[in-house]
């Protein structure tokens, strides 16, 4: 009504096409925010609409641009700022995203979104105890921030891996002398670990009560389930996740675990297929199918075994298809040290000793992380 009145009221057009795009006609909400700016072109709310649009429709580094522009034109925009790192952090700039994120929060301390992307920057970066509070201090803030529960369940799971590769290990073990504040130490940092994995379940769990349609968390939670060894829970978390989000390969992947675990390998390879079909570029889904490959080798290595074929033949079921996925796995992720540590296993006792070597070295160098796919999550604010 107002700019049938008055067409020249900028914040009129602004408005209309913030209701377009809530109703997904991007194109009309474009249209409204390009007329904004013609009217008035030092308007950075005008500037800053127009970059989320360009931003949802994928054209980052237009957005990157406008928002560069809302920043030139209002230089204290919190929001814009927020904005701005989010995209960046699309873009893998996560340094960039993490002064973006800083100085909105120095503009507007109690920026709960601005809060809650720099606790998700952190994650990213592995910097868990900093994101940690990053997360803590958003949800403080905003009690009712779904996407930022959702990190914080990612990030107290995370913090407790290190210290699981450390029992894994028997690190803790391997030191002589007298042990009694050790072993106090480990049971002390074990109740915290169950503490922290409490606290990331109850993360998930009030996500889903805020927004009970969070593909994210339900995939999350199931992983939490999973660690717990509650497969059963595990796999409707993940079973749900997919069904409300059919494109969402990281539920598919897990259910692959999940099955794998059982036992049940061909359903498993069904998933990790239907994962790679959604996301060609998913480095875990490739080696985690790897994986499988491997592990079927070994009952069909032992049928044939029965009916005197040798063992050069058996070792050869299905471990070319391993090999091929380990080395699509790591094309994709140079970095990815359980890729390489899969591979050095399968090539070990074949022809490809120079392979393995490489492999080997590679792994040593690396960290190696678990397979199962934690999904993070990035606000904006419009």
């Amino acid at each position: 009504m107002s700019i049938v009145v008055d067409p020249g009221l900028v914040g009129a057009h602004c408005n209309l096409g913030n209701i377009f795009k809530a109703q997904g006609k991007l194109k009309l909400a474009r249209q409204c925010y390009m007329e904004a700016i013609r009217l008035k072109p030092e308007s950075s709310i005008a500037w800053s609409n127009l970059a989320g649009i360009f931003r949802e429709e994928g054209q980052t580094s237009t957005a990157i641009a406008y928002y560069r522009e809302a920043i030139r034109l209002c230089p204290q925009f919190a929001d814009v700022y927020s904005n701005l790192g989010s995209a960046m952090q699309e873009q893998g700039n996560v340094l960039e995203a993490f002064q973006c994120y800083s100085t909105a929060i120095r503009i507007r301390p109690d920026f709960a979104i601005a809060h809650g992307n720099l606790g998700s920057c952190l994650l990213v970066s592995d910097e868990v105890q900093r994101a940690i509070c990053a997360l803590r201090r958003a949800v403080q803030l905003e009690p009712n921030f779904p996407d930022a529960y959702n990190n914080l369940g990612n990030a107290l799971r995370d913090f407790n891996k290190p210290f699981a590769m450390l029992q894994l290990s028997g690190e803790f073990r391997m030191i002589k002398g007298d042990t009694s504040e050790l072993m106090s130490r480990e049971l002390s940092q074990k109740h915290q670990r169950k503490a922290d994995a409490g606290e990331a379940i109850e993360c998930y769990r009030t996500v889903l009560r805020l927004q009970p349609n969070h593909p994210h968390a339900y995939s999350n939670l199931g992983n939490a389930m999973r660690d717990r060894g509650l497969a059963r829970e595990a796999i409707h978390c993940n079973v749900t996740a997919a069904r409300l989000m059919p494109s969402f390969a990281p539920a598919h992947t897990n259910l692959g675990s999940l099955l794998r675990e059982q036992g049940q390998l061909e359903q498993a390879i069904a998933h990790y297929h239907q994962a790679i079909a959604l996301d060609p570029d998913f480095a875990e889904a490739y080696l985690n199918l790897g994986n499988t490959y491997r592990d079927i080798r070994q009952p069909l290595a032992e049928q044939f075994r029965a009916i005197n074929l040798t063992s050069s033949f058996c070792d050869h079921i299905r471990l070319d298809d391993a090999i091929k996925c380990f080395t699509t796995a790591l094309d994709i992720s140079t970095h990815l040290a359980e890729g390489h540590a899969a591979l050095a296993a399968v090539t070990s006792h074949s022809l490809l000793h120079e392979t393995y070597l490489t492999c080997v070295d590679h792994a040593r160098h690396m960290e190696i992380k678990g397979t199962t796919k934690m999904q993070s999550t990035v606000m904006s604010k419009h």
